[in-house]
């Protein structure tokens, strides 16, 4: 929605100007732009083809992008990407309030950067295992992981004989 006194400010008149149209046409065009925005809470429409559909101009391809461009209604931010002038600012109490519930929601899930060990470091095994095994203090394997029950441990000689099946009563 428009903030009161927006029909009378000077990048809406040049605007109405540069397009040749009716002030109600150049006003729906604005508000079909901004409700895309305020949907996403973002003020990224994305390319010249983009922001015409988003405001539902019928008129010549490009036509109303380069005229926004102009007035400096939106920003060109990435070689033929456009957003919308100061959206953040200009928007609404609810569509502030929804960019920052989803900025937190962003942040709180986004992974964390988890301190690498330095190298030449060893490092300590993660379960009592390792201590229990004779080697304390030492990686149990290359990745410093506890070996699995299956593998026989570093500190037990292999006889290099097979097990013996547990006897079957039957």
């Amino acid at each position: 929605m428009a903030r009161p006194g927006f029909k009378d400010h000077r990048k809406f008149k040049r605007l109405v100007h540069l397009l040749q149209e009716p002030v109600p046409h150049v006003l729906g065009y604005m508000e079909c732009l901004w409700d895309v925005a305020y949907q996403n809470g973002d003020p990224f429409i994305g390319d010249a083809i983009d922001v015409e559909l988003a405001a539902q101009y019928p008129g010549e391809p490009g036509k109303l992008c380069k005229a926004l461009l102009s007035c400096g209604l939106i920003d060109e931010v990435d070689g033929g990407k456009y957003q919308i002038h100061d959206l953040h600012e200009n928007a609404p109490d609810y569509v502030k309030k929804r960019f920052m519930r989803d900025q937190t929601r962003r942040n709180k899930y986004t992974p964390r950067e988890r301190k690498k060990p330095e190298l030449g470091r060893p490092i300590q095994p993660q379960s009592e295992l390792g201590r229990l095994n004779g080697h304390a203090g030492e990686p149990d394997t290359e990745l410093g992981c506890t070996p699995s029950p299956a593998q026989p441990s570093p500190a037990q000689p292999s006889t290099g004989k097979a097990p013996t099946p547990p006897a079957s009563g039957g």
